[in-house]
């Protein structure tokens, strides 16, 4: 062999090794028995084959996403939990139908999903539909309905393989895949495909990245210490200002190294070991960040319990090779929660030492199957999460069954035998532990439709009274309180509207018949580093120009009729009324049969809901109890990015009008808050020693 070749073997040798060492066997795994299987499927008795029924009919009649797509559909969750909890078949039943009340039926797709293109629309709520209908095809003609080799092929194989991405959508994907296995349910297993599909996005490279794995300068092998110094660290003070489910896509996007940083720290060495103390934080994260005697749960926090007990359920049939990165998967859902949440103080005391009596699991099951919040999906599910772990690694401590007794016992005994005023003052209690429901986005609408459909009297229609009460009553001071326009079905117009939906990023569909390119009524296109936005008759640029925006970054901004490079045409200013994002707007315009000038206000609306830019309603000024318009951002997880009602006898011109200042206010609103988000991150890393 010549020198040369002979200088080539150390090499050869190094790459041999670091290949091999990623094989089957040499990846850490973390070896637990499976949780007990419900073949319901196959299962004669009468509970199995209600499960079995009941889950059918939610896969064929109900969307996976529903409320302008933002919510996941979680019936699988609360039947599958509540029947391992041991509910009958009158039970199961009752939760099909209370579930039902807020579930949406399946909508069409843009288009249809195939095999050569199916990574193409990944992230794309629109096409839930289509992905599940792909799922299936290649379920039935490629694989005689084994859906475990479907589920192999997507979540475990190839490049970028969707088990790297399992933690997007606050996890529901690996919540559903999770009972998948457990449930042997082929139906469960396609709508996790499903949520895979839509909910994927910018998470997978984490996992699929091996350069955002680097070693830690200061590593521990301990889970709570890395949660105690992401609460100690002064460098994520200040950066958000409320809790919020979509704080996390900012923290990604701008303090990305800080979370990396605390991610890294956690040195996993003893794999099995380090996931049951995950699991215990996971349940004592849920519990300890509440103050004793408070009831105010984080519905955040309780996905941090239910996505650590869906990894507990997976593990057993999840590929060795993937063990440690899915457990890593969900610490960085956990630490993206936790800081998103304004890292609430975590006080081990009220877990460790709670005195739980004669209260035993038997009591905890009580109330997840027979209580007074028996129907909500993550009530029970954190629950029986709880037991489920006690169950794996044994509860000697008493801190799950502390855990879950607290959790079980929110409803201060409503369901006790106590009524009159106390049961109210519990009740309303309850009730303000749910702010977490306004904050995702519910609407006074879908709590409405809660509490007309139930029987008056029974608890969901007096809960369903309070939150209405609480959302209608004492107003702020000078600003206007009303119902979320974020759905379609409340209003402020009185008489007939239309609705536009605008679809896209820095350029919009904007559609009058839902999502999908076809269907849009208007195109709004705004070149990246443009202050310009032309609004465009049709569904792409090509279309007539029929008005057009400037930005300007603190100015007022303004709209022009028609195409501007025709010549002659006006522009109108939209002045803002203050340097705040939440400001009002006003422009001046004339309409009517004797072309009368008109001031017209954009004006903020409270509701429940964080938003960049939150709600408006547009009001002439000599009319301000008249609402013309009103304009809503879509909240967290939304395909559509803003829903709009315009009221529909205003005329083409004042109808074009309204549709450019909302452009102008949609647009500049986003930018601002862009500037100003990374200006408050600039400075926290100025003044907090170089974080």
């Amino acid at each position: 062999m010549s020198a040369p070749m002979i200088a080539w073997v150390p090499v050869v040798n190094r790459a041999y090794r670091f290949l091999t060492s990623f094989s089957m066997a040499s990846h850490p795994s973390i070896d637990i028995p499976s949780v007990e299987i419900h073949d319901v499927e196959t299962a004669p008795e009468k509970r199995a084959r209600t499960l079995k029924h009941l889950l059918k009919a939610n896969h064929v009649n109900f969307a996976i996403l529903f409320h302008d797509l933002q919510f996941d559909n979680h019936m699988a969750h609360i039947l599958c939990s509540a029947y391992t909890l041991g509910a009958n078949e009158d039970h199961l039943n009752h939760i099909y139908t209370e579930m039902s009340k807020i579930l949406e039926e399946w909508t069409d797709s843009p288009a249809e999903i195939t095999e050569q293109d199916w990574r193409q629309f990944l992230g794309d709520r629109r096409y839930q539909r289509a992905y599940v209908d792909f799922f299936e095809d290649e379920l039935a003609l490629k694989h005689d309905y084994d859906w475990k080799i479907v589920v192999k092929e997507f979540f475990f194989e190839g490049e970028n393989p969707l088990i790297n991405c399992v933690i997007s959508g606050l996890g529901h994907p690996l919540i559903q895949l999770g009972y998948a296995f457990e449930f042997n349910s082929k139906e469960i297993a396609m709508e996790a495909l499903g949520l895979a599909a839509t909910s994927y996005n910018y998470l997978h490279k984490y996992s699929d990245d091996p350069s955002y794995t680097k070693p830690s300068e200061n590593p521990t092998t301990s889970i709570f210490e890395v949660l105690r110094r992401i609460g100690a660290d002064k460098c994520l003070d200040g950066i958000f200002e409320h809790k919020n489910g979509s704080n996390s896509s900012y923290l990604f996007e701008h303090h990305e190294n800080l979370v990396l940083e605390h991610w890294n720290s956690w040195a996993i060495e003893d794999p099995t070991k380090q996931f049951e103390e995950s699991q215990k934080a996971a349940a004592a994260l849920l519990v300890a960040t509440v103050a004793a005697g408070s009831e105010d749960y984080d519905f955040f926090l309780v996905h941090i319990l239910t996505s650590s007990h869906a990894v507990r359920i997976l593990l057993p049939f999840v590929p060795k090779k993937f063990h440690v990165g899915v457990v890593r998967q969900w610490f960085l859902l956990a630490i993206a929660v936790y800081i998103g949440q304004l890292r609430p103080k975590i006080d081990w005391t009220p877990v460790e030492k709670m005195v739980v009596g004669d209260k035993g699991w038997k009591y905890v099951v009580n109330k997840a199957v027979a209580g007074p919040w028996a129907a909500e999906a993550h009530y029970v599910k954190a629950l029986r999460a709880m037991k489920e772990a006690a169950s794996t690694w044994g509860d000697a401590d008493g801190q799950y069954l502390s855990a879950a007794v607290r959790e079980g016992g929110i409803d201060g005994g409503i369901d006790g035998g106590i009524d009159g005023e106390e049961a109210d003052a519990c009740m309303k209690k309850r009730a303000r532990s749910f702010s977490a429901l306004w904050n995702m986005g519910w609407d006074l609408m879908a709590v409405q439709r809660c509490h007309e459909r139930n029987e008056p009297g029974t608890f969901a229609w007096k809960f369903a009274a309070i939150l209405i009460h609480s959302q209608t009553t004492e107003p702020q001071k000078g600003v206007i309180t009303m119902p979320s326009p974020s759905s379609k079905y409340d209003t402020s117009i009185v008489g007939p509207f239309k609705l536009l939906t605008f679809f896209g990023n820095k350029s919009l569909d904007i559609s009058e018949n839902g999502p999908g390119k076809a269907r849009a009524s208007y195109y709004a296109k705004k070149p990246t580093f443009s202050s310009s936005v032309t609004l465009h008759a049709g569904n792409t640029k090509a279309g007539p120009v029929i008005g057009a925006v400037e930005l300007h970054n603190w100015g007022s901004d303004q709209v022009c009729m028609g195409n501007p490079r025709a010549g002659n045409k006006a522009w109108t200013v939209v002045t803002r009324s203050s340097i705040w994002t939440h400001s009002e707007y006003s422009f001046v315009f004339r309409c009517g049969p004797d072309q009368e000038e008109t001031t017209f206000i954009w004006r903020r609306v409270t509701t429940r809901t964080f938003r960049p830019m939150g709600d408006m309603e547009l009001v002439a000024a000599a009319r301000p109890d008249e609402v013309l318009a009103e304009y809503a951002s879509s909240g967290m997880m939304s395909a559509s990015q803003a829903v709009i009602k315009v009221r529909a006898e205003l005329g083409q011109e004042l109808d074009t009008m309204v549709l450019l200042t909302i452009l102008s206010l949609h647009y500049s609103a986003q930018k601002r808050t862009r500037n100003a988000a990374a200006g408050a991150g600039a400075g926290a890393g100025a003044g907090g020693g170089g974080c």
